[in-house]
């Protein structure tokens, strides 16, 4: 609960209704986890027809709990810091020329 709670601003930045939601993903999130043990610990990986049914409803509870709640993807900036950058390409440039060198 603490990581969605933290994902939408903090404690003191959500509504009531937003926290029912995060602890409506948490419970449904803990369920499908259980679900997914009691599959690779009793039933060799394997889900019946009805738990599977079951499974993939509660997912898609899930991900409509998060989309009333805001989450979305997100692209990660994996954009070098110029001078750490500089500094990497420098280090390669010296190392190629001791290995010419050598």
């Amino acid at each position: 609960m603490a990581a969605h709670t933290s994902d939408l601003g903090g404690a003191d930045n959500i509504s009531e209704a937003e926290r029912v939601l995060v602890r409506r993903a948490a419970m449904l999130t803990l369920q499908l986890e259980l679900m997914e043990h009691r599959w690779a610990t009793e039933h060799e990986g394997e889900a019946g027809p009805k738990t599977l049914l079951t499974y993939h409803t509660v997912t898609n509870t899930l991900r409509r709990v998060h989309e009333a709640l805001g989450t979305k993807r997100r692209a990660k900036d994996i954009t070098p810091d110029p001078l750490t950058y500089a500094r990497q390409y420098d280090r390669q440039a010296e190392d190629a020329e001791h290995e010419d060198a050598a």
